[in-house]
């Protein structure tokens, strides 16, 4: 054996750069006994491709739980099948049925869900860019070391080995494109992330309306209708309820009060338009209304319940009376007021259109001539030349605005603003909330 033969075998069957050595493989050829070197690294490269294809699987397993692009298609489902439950609800404004607030239920379970959906894309998707880059670089050697193989094949003319590379360089660029493409899709685009914000803001607000339209039971399962007028449901009739059994309360965004206890179910409704009409109808079982009913709302409730009187003990009584206070600016010079003043080109200011202190206002005559949003009390430190007109129990103890006193006639003394002078029948500027039932099972609930 010469010196040149002996150092032939000596030689690796791989160059440095990984490619098959054609001097090496036909040193071999002449004196191995052993297995085909070439067929060996065909199958070492096997077991890598499989190796590579099993880490990108399971990479593409933990993609399909945070691809922002699935966030933000399953976003616009889940807001449109809210716009359409919010849709039903505010066509029928009867509450929902129970199958609507189980939806609903669901519908916020999915959104909870949605929400940590997002959260783990915040940290998921750089780890997988990262990895599917890392993947793609080591399917790239793969496919140079399996290269040279497949020349190898060729030029000794292993025609099943060289198939068999080439086959392999196919599943190697599969994978290569499939790791390319993972490593772009979590690549997240400013568009992506605004309109993902986006979605999930429509979708809190959509769901906060049918929160608010929902009403705990519907209004046909109510064993008690009430209505009220003002903010008489809010300052006395649920005070009431809550005080008489413990219950729990809600209010729905029409302005509508529900309150359960127990097996009862009451429903209070806000009313400022024909109150009385709407008891005559028997939309209600009870009616609490700080106005006095007109005759023809006395005829028709005469009418409507076999002659009986609204202003009889039995379907009608006083459970409650406020006074109207007259209010100027602390720093004022005027001390009282008396009928004349009411008939002098004087600014009276209170409530909107439907409050407690313009019904009141309005109901003793007084020509209101400037609103306020707030309480006349606190709106008349801006009017030093205006007269406030308010109600004492909205008030406070502590306002700033000065009470001015009563003087109905020449002779007659003061009435000076008090507890004492508010709940008393004889009072000029007094009004009553009154109670209007319809007879038997309502007074028994009632009662």
């Amino acid at each position: 054996m010469t010196a040149d033969r002996e150092r032939s075998r000596e030689v690796q069957p791989f160059n440095h750069t990984g490619h098959f050595s054609s001097r090496t493989c036909l040193a071999a050829s002449d004196f191995w006994v052993g297995p085909d070197p070439l067929r060996t690294a065909v199958d070492q490269s096997s077991k890598d491709l499989s190796f590579l294809e099993q880490r990108l699987n399971n990479l593409e397993e933990r993609a399909r739980t945070s691809h922002a692009r699935d966030l933000i298609a399953e976003a616009s489902r889940s807001l449109a099948r809210s716009e359409s439950l919010l849709q039903d609800l505010t066509r029928t404004n009867d509450g929902g049925s129970p199958e609507q607030g189980k939806s609903f239920e669901e519908m916020e379970r999915q959104f909870q869900d949605l929400k940590s959906f997002r959260a783990n894309l915040a940290t998921k998707p750089n780890e997988i860019k990262v990895e599917a880059y890392t993947l793609l670089t080591a399917y790239q050697d793969l496919e140079a070391k399996l290269d040279g193989i497949h020349q190898e094949a060729v030029t000794r003319g292993k025609t099943e080995l060289a198939e068999q590379a080439e086959q392999m360089l196919d599943e190697i660029g599969k994978g290569m494109s499939k790791a390319a493409s993972l490593a772009r899709q979590f690549s997240l685009t400013p568009e992506d992330s605004k309109k993902a914000s986006d979605l999930f803001q429509k979708i809190e607000g959509t769901q906060a309306q049918i929160r608010n339209t929902l009403s705990p039971f519907p209004k046909g399962e109510a064993t008690f209708r009430i209505l009220a007028t003002s903010d008489l449901a809010e300052t006395f009739i649920i005070p009431l309820l809550k005080a008489r059994s413990a219950g729990e309360s809600f209010r729905a965004e029409n302005g509508d009060w529900y309150y359960r206890a127990g097996s009862e179910k009451v429903i209070v409704r806000k009313v400022d338009q024909n109150p009385f009409e709407q008891l005559s109808r028997k939309a209600c079982d009870l009616l609490f209304t700080d106005r006095e009913p007109s005759p023809e709302e006395k005829q028709a409730f005469s009418t409507s319940f076999g002659g009986a009187r609204l202003d009889s003990l039995s379907t009608g009584k006083v459970v409650a009376l406020d006074a109207l206070t007259l209010l100027c600016h602390p720093e004022s010079s005027r001390t009282s007021m008396v009928p004349e003043d009411l008939k002098s080109p004087q600014v009276f200011l209170s409530g909107e259109e439907g409050s407690p202190e313009r019904l009141a206002a309005e109901r003793f005559g007084f020509r209101v001539t400037k609103t306020t949003k707030g309480l006349p009390a606190n709106a008349i430190l801006h009017e030093p030349d205006a007269i406030g007109l308010g109600l004492y129990h909205r008030e406070g103890a502590n306002i700033r605005a000065k009470r001015l006193a009563w003087k109905a006639g020449p002779t007659t003394l003061e009435l000076k603003p008090s507890p004492f002078t508010v709940a008393t029948k004889i009072t000029a500027f007094r009004f009553g909330s009154r109670l209007g039932t319809l007879r038997t099972q309502s007074r028994r609930q009632l009662s």
